[in-house]
């Protein structure tokens, strides 16, 4: 995975694992990180090569396994996937990033990539998106 990133020249970036989870609290070197930069270079790829991905990240629930009696259902945490044209993408949080979320929306026949990183809380997470998805809306 690092090979890719670099490939895809993202250069501040660092992948320790495929989960996402962080290995140890205290220390925070060996978690994943990366850039605003290149993320936004893996959500470009996203829209280009593998728009498929927001058929699953624009869902807001899933049972697992599907179509079973004893399915259990898991929902978004994402807010906003009530809101037309909002595809989803990420939301998450650790201790070490703090609340982030990554937001794809299709307004007006172009994607918008709304991302914030490293907020205090969720509820400051979820306003400081929904005041960039207001002024997304609010373009020409």
């Amino acid at each position: 995975m690092n090979e890719k990133a670099q490939e895809l020249g993202m250069s501040s970036t660092r992948i320790s694992n495929a989960h996402g989870l962080p290995f140890d609290r205290a220390k925070p070197e060996l978690d994943n990180h990366s850039s605003v930069r290149d993320l936004l270079i893996v959500v470009q790829k996203i829209i280009k090569d593998y728009p498929i991905v927001f058929s699953w990240t624009s869902q807001r629930s899933v049972s697992f396994p599907k179509n079973s009696p004893k399915a259990i259902r898991l929902g978004s945490t994402n807010p906003f996937l009530t809101q037309k044209g909002v595809n989803g993408l990420k939301t998450g949080f650790t201790n070490n990033a703090g609340w982030c979320q990554i937001l794809t929306c299709k307004y007006k026949e172009s994607y918008y990539v709304l991302m914030v990183l490293g907020c205090p809380n969720k509820t400051t997470r979820n306003t400081s998106i929904a005041e960039l998805l207001y002024w997304v809306k609010k373009s020409p």
